[in-house]
């Protein structure tokens, strides 16, 4: 079969604007279909509605006799087995005894040249007809086939798979004793992030804000199965590979109602030179720098998910900050060192000036220094240095730091008057909170936590749970309201009250904390939260002030590096993309595994080129320089199941 024919069957896993077919092919476990059920319902419009099915079947009392929807299998021998074809039929209506089949088809998928879709999909209702025949009985799959189509007054219209790739797919079908959860996460460290990412069909999340999950309502009286998970690992080859079981063999499901589908797709159409369905031939669009697709490739490099420059990788250590003494590794180059300045201040909405040379009022290597006359200046510069250069954070007696996330945090250290000056910004109408020195509940921390009213509380924090009231440390300088968001000005020794209540040390360049808000005007679950972090820098009050300098990490092993990709959007307003991805690349030692032992880049995120994780959702795989191109010919369609 051709590599655009091979696209085609991939239906489940399309991800431009279109529709993914599924046929599901099915053996009683209850009497027979009747007669009337080859009816079917008719089919929607592919606009009319996000959530439609439609049923195709042409079952007579014996089953099925159309052909398979994206023609014969073919199979391979069992080495050293006998009958392998035999045993599983190649076309479905040879099956023994017959069966049965229903057609699905997803939501519409919609993307963009070089966009990814990678997104967990509405649940799909099932034919009600097939609903009420299995209402209280079991289902039997033997099988199921998939296609990518267009849904046109004409018929379906398979979209080859050199227009929009499959990567691979995962579908859910529950019954009535079940549902499909959307369930949306609080943060990076929610335990059931951590817990599903881990183990999601070897592939991770499509998505850390939220995920759709099979839950049990009760038990089946029939005692069979409430859910049923059907996948594959193939991708681009899934249309003309046997999704079937040996006869004698199925997945029983009781009272199926619903089925929820997660494709992963790659748009690589190319609107000027190909056809948007058979016959077609294979043209390569725009590609990135990093692209490892050789001239005249069949294919296109957009496939091998590659590490572009919208991605940056930000390794865990690579860049220390430092307030005392000096680098004993010093950032290598004026380049590395606005690189380096620029990931630090990620979350700080600095306003960033540069300079370099050899002057001796700066720390030798990298330093970064608040500028006074500015709330959010911070001035970068890179020297060479000299056998008299200032050393880190010297004479200084502001120290000032800016964090946005969740919550918007101002810390402000006076060391000549012994204050610390906490500006606290969140939605008004409910409670939002900062927890100091942590990265977790599980951390502890002295937190303090704003209500909807402007009520300030200090806690000591526990793990997932709000723990204890502590007595108050703080002086509420201001509280004010603006445009739906409210300002706490709050000012406190730098000494903790009681060794519960934060010590601020000047001499420490980065402060971590975890902030997060609620959904309700008192503190409660919280809505959404996460860690973050505040670099404190020498405030320039003087010219015997020097900044606090970032001097370079001892690199970890190979292999050992942990990180993370950030997806940057352009200014294009189709780049749509976002999000920050772990590298959770795992190589294992001799003898498991010679990756290590090669250095194979796909073992250190500090030289991972390409592959699954540079692929999330709406991602652009072109560089940032490149537009996105044919911005106005977006590409829909459908996956379609077929259930047997």
């Amino acid at each position: 079969d051709s590599v655009s024919d091979l696209a085609f069957s991939v239906a489940i896993c399309a991800r431009s604007a279109g529709t993914m077919l599924l046929r599901f092919l099915l053996v009683l476990l209850a009497p027979l279909l009747p007669n009337a059920w080859a009816k079917g319902a008719g089919s929607s419009n592919a606009t009319a509605a996000r959530r439609e099915s439609v049923l195709r079947l042409r079952s007579g009392a014996n089953g099925t006799m159309a052909p398979n929807l994206n023609g014969e299998y073919k199979l391979s021998q069992t080495p050293h087995g006998n009958g392998t074809q035999r045993k599983f039929p190649a076309q479905y209506r040879d099956y023994p005894g017959g069966v049965h089949y229903f057609d699905i088809y997803s939501p519409i998928i919609k993307t963009l040249y070089s966009q990814v879709f990678w997104q967990g999909l509405d649940p799909v209702p099932i034919p009600e007809d097939i609903v009420r025949r299995f209402d209280g009985k079991g289902m039997a799959v033997v099988g199921f086939e998939i296609d990518q189509v267009r849904r046109t007054p004409q018929g379906d219209v398979p979209v080859p798979i050199s227009v929009t790739y499959n990567h691979h797919f995962e579908s859910t079908m529950v019954g009535k004793h079940a549902t499909m959860e959307n369930i949306k996460f609080t943060g990076p460290d929610d335990p059931r992030l951590k817990r599903l990412d881990k183990g999601h069909h070897g592939h991770g999340l499509p998505s850390h804000k939220e995920h759709w999950l099979a839950r049990d309502l009760g038990t089946a009286t029939s005692g069979l199965p409430t859910t049923q998970d059907f996948g594959g690992a193939n991708g681009g080859e899934c249309r003309k590979s046997f999704h079937g079981y040996a006869p004698g063999f199925a997945q029983v499901i009781d009272s199926p109602t619903q089925i929820q589908i997660t494709p992963m797709q790659i748009d690589t159409w190319n609107r000027d030179e190909m056809n948007i369905s058979y016959p077609t031939q294979f043209f390569p669009g725009p590609l990135p720098r990093s692209s490892l697709a050789p001239a005249g490739a069949t294919y296109s490099g957009l496939l091998e998910c590659p590490v572009t420059t919208r991605i940056q990788k930000v390794v865990e250590g690579a860049f220390v900050p430092q307030s005392t003494g000096t680098c004993e590794r010093k950032v290598a180059s004026a380049a590395d060192c606005l690189a380096a300045a620029k990931l630090l201040l990620a979350n700080a909405q600095a306003n960033v000036s540069t300079s370099a040379g050899t002057d001796e009022g700066y720390p030798a290597g990298c330093s970064l220094l608040a500028v006074q006359t500015s709330r959010s200046g911070v001035h970068v510069h890179f020297s060479s240095g000299s056998k008299t250069a200032m050393a880190c954070g010297s004479g200084s007696v502001l120290l000032r730091g800016l964090a946005a996330a969740y919550v918007t945090l101002a810390v402000l250290l006076d060391t000549t008057a012994d204050v610390a000056t906490i500006t606290i910004t969140g939605p008004s109408a409910n409670w939002f909170g900062v927890g100091f020195n942590a990265q977790a509940m599980a951390d502890a921390p002295w937190a303090v936590i704003v209500d909807g009213s402007g009520n300030v509380t200090e806690r000591k924090m526990a793990d997932q749970n709000p723990g204890r009231q502590l007595a108050t440390s703080v002086t509420v300088v201001s509280s004010s309201v603006h445009s739906g968001l409210r300002t706490v000005v709050l000012t406190r020794p730098l000494m903790g009250a009681t060794p519960e209540h934060y010590t601020f040390d000047p001499k420490a360049a980065r402060l971590n904390v975890i902030n997060a808000i609620g959904n309700t005007p008192t503190l409660s679950y919280h809505k959404a939260k996460g860690p973050s972090s505040v670099l404190l820098l020498p405030v320039s009050t003087g010219k015997h002030v020097a900044g606090a300098c970032i001097c370079a990490g001892v690199p970890a092993p190979f292999g050992q590096a942990k990180g993370t990709l950030q997806y940057t959007p352009t200014a294009q307003a189709e780049d749509v993309g976002s999000g920050t991805v772990n590298f959770n690349n795992d190589c294992q030692p001799q003898p498991r595994s010679d990756m290590l032992a090669m250095k194979n880049p796909t073992c250190d995120v500090r030289t991972y080129s390409g592959g699954q994780i540079a692929c999330h959702h709406m991602w652009s795989l072109l560089d940032a320089d490149q537009e996105i191109p044919w911005a106005d010919k977006p590409l829909e369609y459908h996956l379609s199941w077929c259930t047997l």
